[in-house]
């Protein structure tokens, strides 16, 4: 599940959603799906809950076969290599680019909301929160990340 957002400052450009059926432990298959906002409409503004932005915004307006090439030609040989080598390959430069690391964050699970500081992610990918209680790891489901107002 994590990393699973894409920001720019802190606003969100877009995000990555992972699908896994089977046995974690075991065979599995995993579908990735990836969500850009590349010109958003103004009615669009109204069902958002945090803090956006869009690739129009950002200055750039490239072809939408130009972009999805750009993605995909980034991406894929990231996937080709995760059934290998896992996130830990990976782990510095996340940490590097990391958005919300050390920062007071709310981990938003359904109707539960747990406050504390992320401290960037383990070497699995799990999101690590410090709260009073301590260093608590995030994997995935039903779990949103929100700054603290």
């Amino acid at each position: 599940k994590w990393p699973n957002d894409v920001v720019v400052g802190r606003q969100k450009l877009g995000g990555i959603l992972i699908e896994l059926t089977g046995d974690m432990a075991g065979p599995c298959s995993v579908v990735v799906g990836m969500g850009l906002n590349v010109n958003m409409p103004e009615y669009a503004q109204d069902g958002i809950d945090q803090a956006w932005t869009d690739v129009y915004q950002q200055g750039v307006k490239p072809a939408r076969a130009a972009l999805i090439a750009g993605v995909l030609n980034q991406v894929l040989p990231l996937l080709k290599h995760w059934e290998q080598s896992g996130f830990e390959p990976w782990r510095e430069a996340w940490q590097t680019l990391d958005a919300y690391r050390d920062q007071p964050v709310n981990i938003l699970m359904g109707d539960k909301r747990i406050a504390g500081t992320e401290r960037g992610v383990d070497r699995d990918g799990a999101i690590q929160i410090e709260t009073t209680t301590g260093v608590q790891s995030f994997h995935g489901g039903e779990v949103s990340l929100r700054p603290q107002s």
